[in-house]
């Protein structure tokens, strides 16, 4: 049964725990206990909101909160907290087993009573249909070379680039010839589903400099009120929300970008960039995500804006996603993959062989050999040859079938796949923006359909 989309929110008022002076307190039962507490179901996302008591000029850069969750069991989980327009702030959680979990939120601010709170919730177990809601998010396996849901159960990652969605693919429109969905991200979504893929690979456009997509078409949705200083989170709440619910409820997991490319990530600064990553990981990690923070940057970079953003993605995310970095065409001697070897939030490989070519067998193994590490780590294949881009004679739909049989053969525990149209969002045949036409010319509509995509 498919659950209806949004978060379920937990108001603090309803969490007062009502019991009858009139019982004993030593004569109730375990279930007594606790049925009065908030229930939620294991691995779905809930706020808790809270009501600032002080006014702030400005709460986006102001104020921080953060918060624990304990289980009975002494499991924790430390999750950062979130300005939500006005004087709301919220935390959002997801339980990983069932059982009452008690919760301490603190606020930068102690003399604001409202954001420093302490409650308790009842996890019980998840009524949904898909891997997600029955084994859990996703993690690294015990011997280090591929990935499995939480219990233990394989994942298998088979991806598909949609670069930007969250920032410029429309919510309200569709122009599908003779749709009427009214709806492409939904409908995009619906198609890459029925075909099998698990991964739904993204970022959010955090300097709207990158070129590609529809940004003309949907500069009024920018999360930016004041460039990089100040954020739009109605943007946040109304839209990039709604877009992460849905995935979570079709079973997709979201490999998230927290930034782009460097010559764009380095507009904002470190300390603009650092508080959005903060921003970011607040509402996101409790969604099935996996994090990929910076692109093709290089060694210098990872230890600037880039390992920054990671380290506070990393301090934030009590769930421990993998996290890894999009990589440039590299094998493992390269000083940048040394440099993300030594970064304790570095868990993975996020391959990239290129476009119009194809790797040798070496590329890969240096990665399934690498001697520095004391442990394995798992490598994906996450940019190869897209199917009918504009790039060379190479980039048709044998190129994608090569380039995905080869790097699972080398080691790859999976693909990510790009075509033509999606990777880059174009809407239409012609008005289109940023990469259109140098990479290719075609929209999303019959990128959606190539043949590739159906195997």
């Amino acid at each position: 049964m498919m659950k209806p989309y949004g978060l379920k929110v937990i108001s603090l008022l309803l969490l007062v725990c009502i019991v009858s002076t009139y019982l004993p307190v030593f004569a109730q039962t375990a279930d007594t206990a606790t049925k009065s507490y908030e229930k939620v179901e294991v691995w779905e996302r809930t706020d808790i909101v809270l009501a600032s008591e002080v006014g702030y000029s400005d709460p986006y850069r102001d104020v921080e909160i953060s918060a624990t969750f304990t289980h009975t069991d002494g499991t924790a989980i430390d999750l950062y907290g979130f300005w939500n327009g006005g004087n709301e702030w919220r935390v959002r959680f997801a339980p990983t087993k069932v059982g009452v979990w008690s919760y301490e939120i603190t606020c930068s601010n102690a003399d604001d009573e409202g954001l420093n709170q302490s409650g308790k919730l009842l996890a019980i177990d998840n009524t949904g249909d898909t891997p997600l809601d029955a084994h859990g998010f996703v993690t690294i396996s015990e011997n280090g070379r591929y990935f499995t849901y939480a219990d233990g159960t394989p994942f298998y990652w088979l991806g598909d680039t949609q670069r930007q969605a969250l920032s410029y693919v429309s919510t309200t429109a569709c122009n599908y010839p003779d749709c009427s969905c009214g709806n492409q991200f939904l409908h995009e979504v619906n198609d890459r589903v029925a075909k099998g893929f698990t991964v739904y690979q993204t970022y959010i456009d955090l300097s709207e400099k990158d070129g590609g997509g529809q940004s003309d078409a949907l500069a009024d949705l920018s999360i930016w009120s004041s460039e990089y200083d100040a954020i739009n989170p109605s943007v946040f709440s109304t839209r990039l929300d709604y877009m992460f619910d849905v995935l979570a409820e079709r079973g997709m997991t979201v490999v998230l970008g927290v930034g782009n490319y460097w010559q764009n990530t380095e507009l904002i600064g470190e300390e603009d960039f650092a508080r959005i990553a903060r921003y970011i990981t607040a509402r996101y990690a409790a969604y099935p995500v996996i994090w990929v923070t910076g692109h093709m940057a290089d060694a210098d970079q990872q230890e600037t804006i880039f390992g920054i953003s990671a380290d506070v993605v990393a301090a934030g995310d009590g769930y421990h996603h993998p996290q890894s970095a999009h990589q440039d065409i590299v094998d493992a001697s390269n000083a940048y993959i040394e440099t993300l070897d030594n970064k304790a939030w570095h868990d993975f490989y996020t391959l990239q062989s290129g476009h119009n070519t194809t790797v040798s067998k070496a590329y890969y193994e240096s990665y399934w050999n690498n001697s520095r590490l004391a442990s394995p780590k798992p490598y994906i294949e996450t940019e190869a040859n897209y199917e009918d881009v504009n790039i060379g004679s190479f980039s048709r739909y044998a190129s994608a079938r090569i380039a995905a049989w080869r790097a699972n053969l080398l080691g790859s525990y999976g693909y990510t796949y790009g075509v033509a149209g999606i990777w880059a969002n174009n809407y239409a045949t012609d008005s289109n923006t940023g990469w259109y036409p140098t990479y290719h010319y075609e929209p999303w509509y019959m990128g959606l359909n190539k043949p590739a995509s159906f195997e």
